[in-house]
């Protein structure tokens, strides 16, 4: 049959073991896979055929693809999707990505869904985490929104932790290539992207926080019927205040977020780990209820080793694995964790 690009029947994708199709959009289709190689599964982005051959958009579609290939083995962060392998088949290339059971940000942004506060700020801590290791290295996502931030959820369907993915519209800053402007999702992009001008970090972090705008709104910041007026809204209308739109945010709460969507990229936070600390800072402070989440957040455990001298040369990517490893408990004062002439086998961190 003309449009599929995968034959009735068929049970492989190269050398990857098609176990059953994840989803699917106008121009690609995602399956998971069993990479037999590495005892793993996989899940695998295939581009359509169809849209390759388009005269007008065929070409784009191929430079996204092409974006994301040069990635490969590139990215190792916790909270960003690793892609380990990319096939250029010239019927219908392919990418091969870290598999993550879970849904996206896009199903807790419904007003019935909204997720607690901390639990929201405490995304948005990872997630500028994450965006800042990956402008490090020399790249801006462009495409930042609920949609492309994978949530896994426990049994209880909390969201425990998050990573991002689809970076098809990156700007790798180091490259030559031609640049494709005006990528992205209107209702995320910051004025300087929309105007296609040159862009920094400062790009990623207004879609960043018209994420989080969302997840706390249960609506973006801006919503309009149509294109233009939606384009003259982010460019000129100031958001409505969070604290109106749902009971129990802070003011500190509201700061936070619509500083990071000042119109002006000058009036934005000035990088990555400026937006971070802010996050941090609503969590210790207490300007967000604890609700659910009692224990100590990995924001905070992030926070607090960050803060040792043992950790101090430690990268991000580093500390984040030791916060995921190790296994943290409170004791009360006095507690004895090794008695005299004891043998131990445990390496304690004390703070």
């Amino acid at each position: 049959m003309d449009g599929l690009d995968i034959e009735l029947g068929a049970s492989r994708i190269g050398k990857y073991q098609i176990s059953k199709r994840l989803g699917e959009g106008a121009t690609s289709e995602v399956f998971l896979c069993r990479d037999e190689f590495f005892q793993r599964d996989v899940a695998l982005k295939r581009v359509r055929s169809a849209a390759l051959l388009d005269a007008v958009d065929g070409p784009v579609y191929a430079r996204f693809f092409a974006a994301e290939a040069a990635l490969v083995g590139r990215l190792q962060h916790p909270n960003v999707v690793q892609i380990f392998d990319a096939v250029a088949d010239p019927h219908a290339p392919y990418l091969v990505m870290e598999y993550v059971p879970g849904t996206t940000l896009k199903a807790f942004c419904r007003p019935d869904q909204l997720l607690p506060l901390e639990l929201v700020v405490e995304i948005g801590f990872k997630c500028a985490m994450a965006l800042g290791y990956v402008f490090r290295e020399g790249l801006i996502h462009r495409d930042v929104k609920p949609a492309n931030i994978l949530a896994i959820t426990n049994a209880q369907g909390l969201v425990t932790d998050v990573k991002i993915t689809d970076f098809g519209s990156v700007l790798n800053l180091t490259a030559d290539a031609t640049v494709v402007h005006q990528v992205g999702s209107l209702a995320y992009m910051s004025p300087e992207q929309l105007d296609g001008e040159n862009l920094d970090a400062r790009t990623d972090i207004y879609s960043l926080g018209a994420v989080l705008y969302h997840l706390v709104a249960g609506r973006p910041p801006f919503e309009a019927a149509s294109q233009a007026v939606l384009m003259n809204q982010i460019y000129n209308q100031a958001p409505a205040p969070l604290s109106g739109l749902r009971s129990g945010v802070n003011q500190a709460v509201d700061e936070v977020i619509l500083k990071a969507l000042a119109k002006d990229p000058k009036d934005r936070y000035a990088n990555w780990d400026a937006f971070a600390q802010a996050l941090s800072e609503l969590i210790s402070s207490h300007k967000v209820p604890r609700g659910q989440l009692q224990g100590v957040l990995d924001s905070e455990r992030f926070n607090l080793l960050r803060s040792l001298d043992f950790f101090t040369s430690f990268g991000d990517v580093e500390l984040w694995e030791v916060v995921h490893r190790a296994k943290w408990q409170r004791f009360p004062f006095g507690h004895a964790l090794y008695r005299r002439g004891e043998e131990g086998r445990i390496f304690h961190i004390i703070a």
